[in-house]
């Protein structure tokens, strides 16, 4: 799926999916940032120095770009991170288009619009971060890792004490009760206080637990969601493609732009309280939107415009456009990474077999390379007319309303078997601390700090409309 490959992930704390997601990000922060310093010291370790080791976390800022008015309506990408950032009081900066060039001349705005800079924002290196996690669950002592053995169809079982004593599988000829689907069409008993669950894997073995944790990515749906569906909430699968281009120098290219069409407001529009522009002022006005309307290029060679830029979301201009993000350079042999992630594009397949998930990952056409270059002509000129490096196809997992999953299996008891589904294309950035809030479900006392509540995940809040759809924001 998704979140284990891909070179890069964003971090944000003012959250514009929905505020109550900020006290999970507060505690994940930490966390990585804690797992980033122990990482690099291990590898420092081994290397002998950290001078040339890329660290799992970068911290970068990041802008949210999209229609000033959204301040005033708190609708889309500018308006859901504004709530956020008033109700938990986060740093940040309200940016005219003109301040957004000087700052960051790479970036293209159109008078209408807006940025919100947020500085605790940061690029994670998903691979980093695995590998990072991996050694040291397995450095723990208390994690036995298997690679390469995946749940076989069928592979959950319940076991069930037998007339011996001993155990019986719910399959094969031990004490059985009526017997219901657990997921993917595999049958297993009614819970049993002595019974213990089976995994069973592609190489034959056989894992035994009194819990269990189903979270299987781009697999939920095929895994467990006609226990879902069945309950009213149906999981869905998407084919979403990554891009990474080459921002063109001078030496590269001589082509050149049309001056972009800027739409709606006055030049100069400033969302912040009017103040007397001066003539100072109103000339460096005069020289911001100048540079805005050509092509920036850079000598090779020269300190590329692009390594120090923040992570960027740009909400669409309009409905023929779809919301595009991006990231800072990491390599200049591979290029920036951009993407597509809302709607359903050139690029977004819904899918909605198992045998689909194989297909989707089939090489990338070139009309969706072109789809994200018109996407970004007018944004980010440069990377439009750079060269494509390369695209890669990923999975995204799908809410109806776009939020999480978490919840305790419908069909066992409480606190046996937890499905989680962090999902929906914006997960990945919780995973340090949904790790930790999942290990303390699943403890004997149960029992959850405020900040690791997952509660307004669950089936029950699904169903109930609680949280506000994403994109209706």
């Amino acid at each position: 799926n998704g979140s284990s490959h891909g070179r890069s992930r964003i971090f944000r704390t003012a959250y514009m999916e929905h505020p109550s997601y900020v006290p999970l990000l507060k505690r994940a922060l930490k966390l990585w940032k804690g797992l980033s310093e122990r990482d690099l010291q291990a590898r420092a370790n081994e290397a002998g120095n950290t001078a040339e080791l890329e660290p799992l976390l970068r911290m970068t800022g990041a802008l949210m770009i999209g229609s000033a008015s959204d301040l005033q309506t708190r609708s889309g990408i500018i308006g859901g991170t504004m709530t956020s950032i008033e109700e938990h009081d986060l740093e940040h900066e309200v940016l005219t288009p003109a301040q957004v060039s000087d700052r960051f001349p790479v970036f293209r705005l159109n008078d209408d619009e807006v940025a919100l800079f947020e500085k605790d924002a940061a690029l994670l290196v998903p691979e980093r971060c695995l590998a990072a996690h991996l050694r040291e669950a397995g450095e723990s002592g208390l994690a036995d890792l298997r690679f390469n053995e995946p749940m076989t169809a069928g592979g959950l079982l319940k076991k069930i004490a037998d007339s011996s004593g001993g155990h019986g599988d719910c399959s094969s000829g031990g004490v059985k009760e009526e017997t219901q689907d657990l997921c993917g069409g595999v049958e297993v008993s009614r819970p049993n206080e002595q019974g213990l669950f089976a995994v069973r894997t592609s190489l034959g073995n056989e894992f035994l637990a009194k819990k269990v944790v189903l979270s299987v990515g781009a697999w939920a749906e095929k895994e467990f969601g006609a226990v879902l569906k069945a309950r009213g909430m149906e999981l869905s699968v998407e084919r979403r493609v990554l891009h990474w281009f080459k921002p063109r120098t001078q030496a590269e290219s001589t082509a050149t732009l049309e001056p972009q069409t800027r739409k709606g407001g006055a030049p100069g529009f400033d969302p912040l309280p009017a103040t007397t522009p001066t003539a100072a002022a109103a000339a460096a006005e005069d020289r911001s939107q100048a540079r805005r309307k050509e092509p920036q290029t850079y000598e090779e060679g020269a300190t590329n415009p692009f390594s120090d830029i923040p992570l960027y979301l740009w909400a669409p201009r309009d409905a023929s456009e779809q919301e595009v993000y991006g990231f800072p350079l990491q390599d200049a042999s591979e290029g920036i990474k951009v993407a597509i992630h809302g709607g359903l594009g050139m690029e977004g397949q819904r899918l909605s077999k198992p045998e689909d998930l194989r297909a989707a990952r089939a090489e990338v056409q070139p009309g969706e390379v072109e789809e994200i270059r018109a996407l970004l002509k007018a944004k980010l000129p440069e990377v439009a007319l750079g060269q494509h490096v390369r695209s890669l196809a990923c999975l995204y997992t799908f809410t109806p309303n776009e939020h999480f999953f978490v919840d305790w299996h419908p069909l066992h008891p409480k606190g046996s078997v937890l499905l989680v589904s962090p999902c929906s294309g914006h997960g990945f950035k919780f995973s340090s601390v949904m790790g930790e809030a999942c290990a303390r479900m699943l403890s004997e006392d149960e029992g959850c700090a405020e900040d690791l509540d997952l509660s307004l995940f669950s089936l029950k809040n699904h169903l109930a409309g609680t949280l506000e759809p994403v994109h209706s924001k």
